[in-house]
């Protein structure tokens, strides 16, 4: 007897980046029914869920929305035939991940590198002549609100406390890391002409006041957007 057992779709384990999960046609939950509402009702939003929810994967879905709009790997998806967009933005994407240093010196550098990065990435070549000359984090930003407002930016901040939560057993660094992390949130906060900003991280430990307020609206408890990230118990098959 022929086995009509269905083939599942493999897990898209230690795979976060939207392009890769579509191109190798694996399984995922459609979560993009909420993405119009986020993207029009909100402009700066804050998102707090633990490891491996999606918040990564989300924020690559949104910066191919936002780049290149709805493209073919979207199709079948929610979205697909709503996304409101009509035109595409420069997308700054970075990770948290990404930036380390052993003393707030190298940590400043190595986020001054993820910005320039990334700002080099969406379209923006001059930042290299940006971090030549500055000869600080917060020279460094300054210039970079020259590119702030010449352009209406989409701006993607993941695991925004990774830094600090790497560090919690030492006080000394964990201290200079959160002043720089002031330094750099006090400057997103101030940015006006952008289209949408989005920071993730895991917990709300106190720190996070450093994001959350009046113009950066905490969505984490919000039942509207209780289902935007995380696996529903459904299996999809190929």
């Amino acid at each position: 007897m022929a086995d009509i057992t269905p083939e599942l779709k493999v897990l898209p384990t230690g795979i976060s980046d939207w392009d890769d999960i579509r191109y190798y046609d694996l399984f995922f939950v459609d979560k993009t029914e909420k993405l119009k509402s986020l993207v029009q009702n909100k402009r700066k939003v804050f998102l707090a869920r633990p490891h491996r929810m999606g918040k990564t994967t989300l924020c690559s879905m949104l910066a191919e929305l936002f780049t290149k709009g709805v493209t073919d790997d979207f199709r079948d998806t929610a979205i697909y035939h709503s996304w409101p967009e009509q035109r595409t933005y420069p997308v700054i994407s970075i990770s948290f991940i990404s930036v380390t240093g052993h003393d707030v010196a190298s940590f400043e550098k190595s986020l001054i590198n993820e910005l320039a990065d990334a700002y080099r990435i969406a379209g923006f070549p001059e930042v290299d002549q940006f971090k030549r000359e500055a000869e600080s984090l917060d020279n460094f930003l300054t210039k970079l609100d020259a590119i702030s407002d010449e352009n209406r930016l989409v701006l993607l901040i993941d695991e925004w406390d990774h830094p600090l939560t790497s560090k919690l057993d030492s006080g000394a660094i964990f201290n200079d890391i959160l002043a720089v992390l002031k330094q750099f949130y006090s400057w997103l906060r101030r940015i006006e002409h952008v289209r949408f900003v989005l920071i993730t991280g895991i917990t709300h430990y106190y720190a996070a006041e450093l994001i959350i307020g009046h113009d950066i609206r905490d969505i984490s408890r919000d039942p509207a957007y209780a289902s935007l990230l995380a696996q529903t118990p459904v299996m999809l098959y190929a």
